[in-house]
């Protein structure tokens, strides 16, 4: 569960991705889900939340807010000298975790 890699891992921050518009209802159901429960685990152990626009994960890791996901995968392959594209989904989280580390800025 994301509860259970929470307490494996024990990250400082979570980043997600905003909200975003899907025309199937049941993907729908299950991102809000997948969503809820992630937003849930985190809120329980007092962690910050940060939240990234698909184009703001892809303008930080591409350089160009509309790249395909293709491009992401690819670039994230190159960047960090993976052996292979990785699936488009674990690009995805990447992308969410490498756009923090590059933008997040600590509070004094």
């Amino acid at each position: 569960s994301v509860a259970d890699l929470i307490d494996l891992w024990k990250p400082r921050h979570i980043s997600c991705e905003e909200t975003i518009y899907v025309q199937n209802f049941k993907t729908a159901q299950i991102m809000g889900a997948a969503r809820g429960a992630a937003l849930s685990a985190a809120a329980i152990r007092k962690l910050p939340v940060f939240e990234y626009a698909p184009l703001r994960v892809k303008q930080a890791v591409v350089g160009f807010g509309r790249a395909s996901k293709e491009q992401m995968s690819q670039t994230l392959a190159q960047m960090l000298q993976l052996p292979e594209v990785l699936p488009f989904d674990q690009a995805d989280a990447l992308g969410l975790a490498l756009c923090h580390a590059l933008t997040w800025i600590p509070e004094a």
